[in-house]
């Protein structure tokens, strides 16, 4: 996904925000491993999984700017899931 990202920013106007629980040591070496440059929020009181119904991970949500879920889906699929998340953005 990290290639597509900066791609998808600038065309479709959106912002990435990752949200984790993983300690600070997790989350680093995570982001190191997969060379993931993004905003993170850190949520140790997983107060995001009570306010989107998180109900497993990795979960994708597509959030409008009034904060309502436009789309959502549970599990990763590899290019499968990044062409969703593409047709999530040309359709919003």
């Amino acid at each position: 996904m990290q290639p597509r990202i900066a791609e998808w920013q600038s065309q479709y106007k959106f912002q990435l925000v990752i949200v984790s629980t993983d300690t600070p040591e997790e989350l680093k070496n995570f982001m190191n491993k997969n060379k993931i440059q993004a905003t993170v929020l850190v949520d140790s009181q997983m107060n995001a999984n009570r306010l989107y119904k998180i109900q497993g991970i990795p979960a994708d949500y597509l959030i409008n700017s009034q904060g309502a879920v436009e789309h959502s889906f549970l599990g990763w699929s590899g290019s499968t899931s990044l062409k969703t998340i593409e047709d999530w953005l040309k359709t919003s």
